[in-house]
């Protein structure tokens, strides 16, 4: 039998319908605790989770792993802090590494996976919470997608701090393309020098480029 030809009939015994966050309260409020629960399988999972989320996260070499990059800014960011993810490879890294610990406070859009809503959706938190730190990661492409809003950021007098990860190509697309076997054709390509470029601009902007190790380290814990 065809794949395409199989039908998924999903039958629920109860339904709720409503606010998500609400209702898995409400639910959880009517769970009894049992004596006879044993959470050490869950626990050893924790465990092993943990351990891994902390692989390559004082690597020193330079360029950056994610895993240290990640590292890094979630020791320099506030429990209340905002990151705004752009979209490519890196972000797969703060979806898996990264720990959220309070809501709304990691931004990603997960779905179209639109490029250049790094800067724009940080400035937007900014602009609802001028009181929290927010940092956009974006990749070079997106970024290069609207990296002319830098100027709307400087008139609004906005504080945001935003990371630039340059690899000259389109990264994401370009694992996935070699993945599937197709050839790389126009995926490479050259960048402006964006401590200069941007700094023509937009007065306003504190520009740092990042060339060592401990510059990274240090850039980020000045955020």
């Amino acid at each position: 039998m065809s794949p395409h030809s199989l039908i998924l009939f999903i039958i629920h015994s109860k339904a709720v319908i409503g606010d998500i966050a609400n209702s898995v309260w409400r639910l959880s409020e009517q769970i009894t605790p049992q004596i006879k629960w044993d959470f050490s399988f869950f626990l050893k999972v924790r465990r092993k989770l943990e351990a891994h989320l902390l692989e390559g996260s004082d690597d020193p070499r330079f360029p950056m792993y994610p895993q240290r990059l990640v590292a890094d800014i979630r020791k320099a960011m506030p429990d209340d802090g905002i990151i705004a993810l752009d979209n490519g490879v890196y972000k797969i890294w703060f979806a898996r590494n990264y720990k959220a610990y309070q809501p709304n406070t990691v931004l990603l859009d997960n779905a179209l996976a639109t490029m250049g809503a790094g800067l724009l959706s940080a400035m937007a938190a900014s602009l609802i919470y001028p009181d929290k730190k927010v940092v956009a990661i974006c990749g070079n492409g997106g970024f290069m997608m609207n990296s002319q809003e830098l100027k709307t950021a400087v008139r609004l007098k906005l504080n945001i701090v935003v990371i630039i990860l340059r690899d000259n190509v389109y990264g994401m697309i370009k694992w996935k393309q070699a993945n599937m076997g197709f050839v790389n054709f126009g995926l490479d390509y050259g960048n402006p020098y964006f401590v200069k470029s941007n700094n023509d601009f937009a007065l306003g902007i504190v520009l740092n480029q990042i060339n060592t190790q401990s510059s990274q380290a240090s850039a980020i814990s000045t955020f």
